[in-house]
């Protein structure tokens, strides 16, 4: 049992690190060529990538919930084989993000805390990197911090904050932050619909190893809490190949956190709000 533990906490190091978002197949969709959608989409369509975050902030800061707590089921994809596990996780908007896995007296897990994830085994502290969360940047902080750190973090992921175009897929108009070339998923980039001003989708490219690999997540799914559509369901991809699965069971908006919650140095002793 412990090995299994400590290969979920390396295999989520690695999926969760390089990902990013959007709907639920495999291959891309191609762009559409509807020019009533194009229209639509011209007739708003912010002159550059700050007005494409801006408008994700003015649309939902007020509103957005600046704490969480979320019960999960996932699903790791192995080589012909899954592994399920369920998670809680606790959000603190923006920067920091605790991620249990249960049973969660064990100890085991990972914190996201201002660009940098520490992984935990057995309540002890194994590992430490600087590294984003790609859901928690784009579908959590986003609407709520500063326009100019919210870039800064894109940048950081490796997205270019100076390309920006606009699409259809499926229906659903976005503008993609990263690149000014439609059609070209081979760079990072972020997508954001063009009605709700919401991320759908965030693609990187890390190095691992001598190579590097192309890392998506993508929400598939938004549940409404507290009148707020959150991710609600998630799929992260490697290589184009599912890898992980989350999906929310239960969550709870506006939660009081205690600051241990968030803090590397106590980890162990930190009291869950459901617990307290």
């Amino acid at each position: 049992m412990l090995g299994l533990r400590r290969a979920l906490t390396a295999a989520v190091l690695v999926v969760l690190a390089p990902m990013a978002l959007w709907a639920s197949a495999c291959v891309p969709a191609q762009p559409s060529t509807d020019g009533t959608a194009a229209e639509a989409v011209a007739a708003r369509e912010p002159a550059t990538p700050r007005e494409v975050v801006e408008e994700m902030r003015l649309r939902w800061e007020s509103r957005w919930p600046r704490t969480l707590e979320a019960r999960l089921e996932t699903t790791f994809y192995g080589r012909g084989a899954e592994q399920r596990q369920r998670w809680t996780q606790f959000y603190r908007v923006p920067g920091a993000l605790r991620v249990e896995y249960e049973p969660r007296a064990a100890g085991n897990g990972l914190l996201y805390l201002n660009g940098e994830v520490h992984a935990f085994q057995n309540g002890q502290s194994t590992a430490r990197a600087r590294q984003r969360d790609a859901l928690l940047l784009a579908g959590f902080d986003i609407h709520v911090q500063p326009v100019d750190s919210s870039l800064a973090a894109l940048a950081a992921l490796g997205i270019d904050t100076a390309a920006v175009h606009r699409t259809a897929v499926d229906g659903v108009l976005s503008y993609v932050i990263g690149t000014a070339t439609p059609g070209d998923s081979t760079v990072p980039q972020l997508w954001v619909e063009a009605d709700r001003w919401l991320a759908r989708r965030v693609i990187e490219s890390r190095a691992v190893g001598d190579g590097r690999i192309l890392s998506e997540m993508r929400i598939v799914d938004r549940r409404l809490v507290d009148s707020i559509p959150l991710p609600s369901e998630v799929l992260r991809l490697r290589d184009g190949r599912p890898a992980l699965r989350e999906v929310w069971s239960e969550a709870r908006a506006g939660v009081p956190l205690n600051d241990a919650l968030f803090d590397p140095a106590r980890w162990s002793a930190a009291v869950p709000p459901a617990d307290a």
